[in-house]
């Protein structure tokens, strides 16, 4: 009983010490390696193999360790080589020597990870503006397209000729119920009114009502410099003559006499009194 007793203390002081030896969330995770690859090409390349990695090959779920270098397509991955994203699978057939240099610690590994991260986010976002770019630029493009498009068909098929949306009924209108087959225009103008009319609304938006204001002021300019043509240029004084003496003004004519005639007596009557000069005359 007391064997038994020391033989269960025994052992579960060995599980506590091989816990407490491995860590209380298991077995310590391999750190990240920088290694040195010396390939049978004479030329060397360093990075870092994470995990403690030496030896993989690449399975059905992925790149899985293994023991062996000679089994088939066996390899070692290189990771952070000359600041590439991703990482660069080097297989031993063409690997001289494998030098490890140095174990990182976790600070350095979580540093390494943090950097590569953002430099992907950064990668992604410079990837996504340009994409964005050249979609705008494109759409640039179309519309540019589509306006002209809309300039030709609205060339050919004029507004003020009567092609309107009240046409494009009559035409349908005479289509369906009629039956009645349409001209040659006709038929154009209806199998692309939905384009005209976006590109009649386009160029009632875009009318420019600054141009009327534009010519008069033009014509306003016009006038005045014809103004300034027809006008003739006043003589300029020369330089010591005296100066003109003022124009005197014509006199007044004289204040126009007036002479009242008497008319002659009937035969019979006494002639009249005779008026007074009243004119000052004398």
């Amino acid at each position: 009983m007391t064997k038994t007793r020391l033989a269960a203390g025994l052992f579960l002081f060995a599980s506590v010490t091989s816990a407490l030896a491995q860590g209380v969330n298991g077995p310590p995770k391999p750190c990240d390696l920088r290694v040195q690859v010396d390939l049978k090409n004479s030329s060397s390349i360093v990075g870092i193999v994470t995990s403690g990695a030496l030896v993989e090959r690449l399975g059905r779920s992925g790149y899985e360790p293994i023991e062996d270098q000679q089994e088939r397509g066996a390899g070692i991955r290189i990771f952070y080589y000359r600041n590439q994203d991703g990482f660069l699978f080097l297989p031993y057939r063409d690997i001289r020597e494998v030098q490890v240099l140095g174990t990182l610690t976790p600070e350095e590994s979580r540093t390494l990870r943090d950097a590569v991260a953002h430099a992907e986010l950064v990668t992604r976002n410079k990837d996504e503006l340009a994409r964005r770019s050249k979609a705008a630029a494109e759409a640039r493009k179309a519309d540019a397209a589509s306006e002209a498009d809309g300039r030709a068909l609205l060339a050919r098929f004029p507004p003020e000729k009567g092609y309107s949306k009240q046409l494009y009924g009559d035409l349908r209108r005479r289509e369906i119920v009629n039956r009645e087959k349409l001209g040659a225009e006709e038929q154009a103008f209806v199998a692309s009114f939905e384009a005209w009319e976006k590109a009649y609304a386009a160029s009632e938006l875009k009318g420019s009502p600054t141009s009327s204001p534009k010519r008069e002021a033009k014509t306003d300019d016009a006038a005045a410099a014809g103004d300034a043509v027809t006008k003739p240029p006043e003589p300029k004084a020369r330089r010591g003559a005296p100066p003109k003496p003022p124009r005197k003004a014509a006199p007044k004519p004289p204040p126009a006499r007036t002479t009242r005639t008497t008319p002659l007596p009937a035969e019979g009557e006494a002639p009249p009194l005779p008026i007074p000069d009243v004119t000052g005359g004398g």
